[in-house]
C-alpha cells in the first residue's frame, strides 16, 4: 500500500482442486514482507525457451564439426532397459540397479535424469518404498529440482544448489535432463554443474518422451563407466519446441523402435544389451494380451489374474 513491491522466488506451482500451491525457492524471502501492507500478487513466467539455447551453448562447447556424424561416434557403453507398460521398468531401476550400487562398498556417483519433475519423484519414491524402514538413503538419495511431491520433503532427500555432493561417496541423483547442461550444486572446490561434474553411470529414464538433442548431449558430454536408457520405443513420443524434432529420439537413432524389435532387438552402431522386462503387472490378462500381441510380439505374460 506504500507503493513498495517485494519478490518472492518461486521455483514451482501446482496446481490443486482450486487452489494454486507455489514452491518458493528461498523460505527466507518470506520474512522480508509485510503481509499486513500486501495489495495485490502479480505472477510472472519466464519462458523456458531459455532451455534452447543453454543447450545449443553447450553443444558449441563440445566444438563438433558440421559433419560431425552423431550415430557413428556413439559410445559403446549404453545398456536398455525395454520395458513395455505396467512390466514395473521404474522398480527395476530402483531395485535392481540403484540401491544395489548404494549398498555396495565401491564408491558410486549415479545421475539420474527424467524428461519430467513427475518422472523425477516417481522414481525417487519408488526408492524410498523400496527401501522401507531403512532410512540410510537419506546419505545418498538426493532428489535436486523442482518436486511436487510432499513425500519428497518429508523424507529430507531434496536439496537445493548450496548442498555439497562432492562430500558423499555414493549418491543417486535424480533431476530432470534440462537441468543438466545449466544447473548444478556446490562442492568443496566451489560451485560445478551437472555436465561439468564426474558421474560413474547416468541413468536416462523414460526415455521416449525426450527429443533427440537433449538426450545427445549428456551421451557425447560424459563418459562415465555406462549409461542405462529405460524406457519403451513404442509409448510416448518426444515433448519438443521444434516441430522437426517430433518423432526423433535415442530410439530412432538407434533403430531400436523397428517393428519385432522386442522380440529381435538389433541396434545401431554397436551391439546394444538390451533388457527385456516381459511380464506385465497393470493389466488383466485379456487387456495385456492385446498390447501383447499387437506391439511386444505376444510374448508378455500377464501377472494378474483374469
Amino acid at each position: 500500500s506504500n507503493g513498495s513491491t517485494g519478490t518472492l522466488h518461486v521455483e514451482s506451482f501446482n496446481a490443486k482442486e482450486f487452489s494454486l500451491v507455489g514452491k518458493l525457492a528461498s523460505a527466507t524471502e518470506l520474512s522480508e514482507i509485510n503481509w499486513g501492507e500486501v495489495v495485490e500478487a502479480r505472477i510472472e513466467v519466464q519462458n523456458p525457451s531459455f532451455l534452447l539455447q543453454v543447450l545449443m551453448d553447450r553443444f558449441r562447447e563440445l566444438r563438433f564439426d558440421e559433419k560431425f556424424d552423431m550415430k557413428a561416434n556413439l559410445t559403446p557403453n549404453i545398456e536398455f532397459v525395454f520395458g513395455p507398460p505396467g512390466t514395473g521398468k521404474t522398480t527395476h531401476l530402483a531395485e535392481k540397479q540403484l540401491i544395489p550400487l548404494m549398498l555396495g562398498t565401491q564408491p558410486t556417483r549415479v545421475l539420474v535424469l527424467t524428461p519430467t519433475n513427475k518422472a523425477a519423484d516417481v522414481l525417487t519414491i519408488r526408492i524410498l518404498e523400496k527401501m522401507g524402514a531403512d532410512t540410510s538413503y537419506l546419505n545418498w538419495l538426493i532428489r535436486f529440482g523442482t518436486s511436487v511431491d510432499e513425500r519428497i520433503d518429508k523424507a529430507g532427500v531434496w536439496h537445493d544448489r548450496s548442498f555439497d555432493i562432492g562430500a558423499l561417496s555414493h549418491s543417486v541423483t535424480v533431476t530432470t535432463i534440462a537441468r543438466f547442461a545449466y544447473d548444478g550444486f556446490a562442492t568443496n572446490y566451489g560451485s560445478k554443474k551437472l555436465h561439468e561434474m564426474e558421474w560413474d553411470i547416468i541413468v536416462i529414464d523414460e526415455a521416449s518422451m525426450i527429443s533427440l538433442a537433449s538426450i545427445i548431449y549428456p551421451l557425447y558430454c560424459k563418459k562415465p563407466q555406462k549409461f542405462i536408457i529405460a524406457g519403451d520405443p513404442f509409448q510416448i513420443e518426444p515433448i519438443v519446441a521444434v516441430e522437426q524434432w517430433k518423432n526423433e529420439n535415442i530410439y530412432t537413432l538407434v533403430g531400436l523402435n523397428k517393428e519385432g524389435a522386442f522380440a529381435k532387438p538389433t541396434t545401431e552402431p554397436h551391439d546394444y544389451l538390451v533388457t527385456n522386462l516381459e511380464t506385465q503387472y497393470r493389466s488383466i490378462p485379456a487387456i495385456g494380451e492385446i498390447f501383447s500381441r499387437f506391439t511386444y510380439n505376444g510374448i508378455l505374460k500377464h501377472h494378474r489374474e483374469a
